[in-house]
């Protein structure tokens, strides 16, 4: 059975999603949060004080609307065999699956045919391509429920203040390199395909240590200290974290799973830390060991 359909149309197009009306959305494609909204109160008797309002309640509607008669392009895909669960992911992987043709499209033609996207939606496709619309698939949380964490104002401002006063005192090849790092790790932060998130992970680690140098042995010779271990007591974990870096860059893989980017995720973020604060935290370089197989 084709796995794609591709029709030049005109016509209306409806479209619809579901609207989380008490919820904003979060970090991560998909993801959304009930806020807990306050007030920080200042008393002369009492001091300061914190007026907060729990909120456990998500509200969900369904929102569509209909476009006036147009010409469009609209592109069907079957994603292929899995567990598909999650909106992001199975959005993700549909972009890739069709971007092949869109980029045909564009070669020839342009904004004149890819041009504004009308809608991307999520549902099941049936032999006769016909399609239902997804409105599950996103994640919401609720801030409310969450566990708390006293943060201390005054170690708060000394944390902030020691990073940027670290950041002043570096060259202006360190600032870059961690400015690059920055864009490659937000980039991540907020990508649904796990191909472009790996990528974009060991990139911040090519732009902290790497440069224009493809050896990875500053790699090695970093995390090995980060760690306190020996270099070849590292085995071949960085080793096979490039090889899926290199697969994938240079299209003889699209497989990566959410625990290979988890894994160069941590490495990333201990290597980051390193640079920006002076140190890793111990909890960032437990993670980093547990992500190269050292936690044994």
């Amino acid at each position: 059975m084709a796995n794609l359909r591709m029709e030049f149309k005109n016509g209306t197009v409806t479209r619809g999603e579901p609207i989380f009306n008490t919820a904003i959305p979060r970090r991560g494609a998909g993801r959304f949060i009930v806020p807990e909204w306050g007030t920080v109160r200042v008393d002369e008797k009492l001091g300061f004080g914190y007026d907060h309002s729990p909120n456990y309640t998500v509200g969900i509607s369904a929102q569509q609307d209909t476009t006036a008669q147009t010409n469009y392009v609209e592109i069907l895909y079957r994603l292929p065999d899995g567990n598909w669960s999650q909106f992001d992911e199975m959005l993700a992987a549909g972009r890739a699956g069709t971007s092949t043709f869109t980029l045909f499209l564009d070669l020839v033609h342009g904004e004149r045919i890819v041009g504004p996207i009308l809608t991307e939606e999520v549902g099941e496709v049936f032999g006769d391509w016909h399609w239902n619309r997804l409105l599950g698939g996103r994640s919401v949380s609720i801030e409310s429920q969450a566990a708390m964490r006293h943060v201390d104002g005054n170690n708060f401002r000394d944390t902030v203040a020691e990073a940027f006063k670290r950041h002043t005192a570096m060259t202006e090849e360190g600032r870059n390199r961690l400015r690059v790092a920055a864009q490659w790790y937000w980039r991540a932060d907020r990508e649904p395909d796990r191909v472009v998130r790996f990528i974009s992970y060991w990139l911040c680690v090519e732009a902290l240590e790497l440069g224009e140098n493809a050896n990875i042995a500053p790699v090695k010779r970093k995390v090995a200290a980060l760690v306190g271990i020996g270099e070849k007591d590292l085995g071949d974990s960085i080793g096979r974290l490039y090889g899926i870096r290199s697969g994938l860059l240079h299209g003889s893989s699209r497989d990566v799973t959410n625990d290979l980017v988890k894994n160069v995720r941590a490495l990333a973020l201990a290597l980051l830390e390193d640079h920006s604060l002076g140190a890793a935290t111990s909890a960032r370089l437990e993670d980093l060991r547990t992500a190269l197989g050292l936690d044994g």
